[in-house]
């Protein structure tokens, strides 16, 4: 009996082609390459070979495959660019370009811890709107680091873009625009500003650990859904014409917040 080469299926006696995948048969059972197949036109419709035809129907599936990956990778795209690096969706995304709920210690980003107060140390004080506390009073740039924070504070709660962008070093300036700023920041009001503690980290620039608490619309809180947050956040000074310009932080490093309680 003769058998097709191509799927094993038994040839019907007088079949031109094979009933199983549709390639013709030679004399000898066999079939020839493509190229030597006769045209569809001169085949009789019962015989016609059926998986040249399935071969054009199977390609659905994969056109349909592709367009749902590009579809899902779209949308992953806008949520990106939404949340970008540089965007201050966040707190969070304006000090690390991006957020988390741990920050690593002083000793992790390579910072000198400040020195402890004594027993004689004086109370907290505060500059504009950021208190200083007595353990950070102690560093000799604790009170024009808690002015250049008031100035970055106001400039957040008044959604003044040309004012925040002048706080921020070349670097990161870079890649933010006044659309991206709007966007963080249309709905934050920051308060209870608290310099904790002052280090210097490795490349020469000032730590200026500082909490506080931010209120904002929900959607445009962390996770999207926080409505009051608070912050505990390290900025990186660099000194610049005899004041701070906020510069980018060390790799690795992360804000931390947490819902208010």
């Amino acid at each position: 009996m003769d058998v097709c080469d191509s799927c094993g299926r038994p040839r019907k006696q007088g079949a031109a082609f094979c009933t199983g995948c549709g390639r013709r048969f030679t004399d000898d059972g066999s079939y020839p390459s493509g190229p030597h197949d006769p045209p569809l036109s001169t085949i009789p419709t019962g015989q016609r070979p059926v998986g040249q035809r399935r071969s054009r129907l199977t390609s659905w599936p994969v056109v349909i495959t592709l367009v749902i990956t590009f579809a899902v990778g779209s949308a992953v795209a806008l949520i990106l660019l939404r949340l970008g690096h540089h965007a201050p969706r966040t707190e969070a995304a304006r000090n690390s370009g991006g957020s988390t709920r741990s920050t690593p210690s002083p000793s992790q980003d390579g910072s000198t811890p400040a020195a402890s107060p004594s027993a004689s140390s004086p109370g907290p004080s505060s500059v504009g709107q950021v208190t200083i506390t007595a353990g950070a009073s102690q560093d000799a740039n604790a009170t024009s680091v808690a002015a250049f924070l008031d100035h970055y504070f106001t400039a957040i709660n008044n959604h003044d873009y040309q004012s925040y962008i002048s706080l921020l070093s070349p670097q990161a300036q870079q890649g933010l625009t006044a659309a991206q700023f709007d966007t963080g920041y249309r709905s934050t009001a920051d308060s209870a500003e608290t310099l904790v503690s002052i280090s210097t980290v490795s490349n020469g620039d000032l730590a200026a650990a500082v909490t506080f608490t931010s209120h904002q619309n929900p959607a445009d809180g962390p996770d999207q859904q926080q409505s009051c947050t608070d912050w505990n956040i390290s900025l990186f000074l660099v000194q610049s014409g005899g004041g701070y310009l906020v510069d980018q932080p060390p790799p690795g490093y992360h804000a931390s917040y947490h819902a208010c309680t």
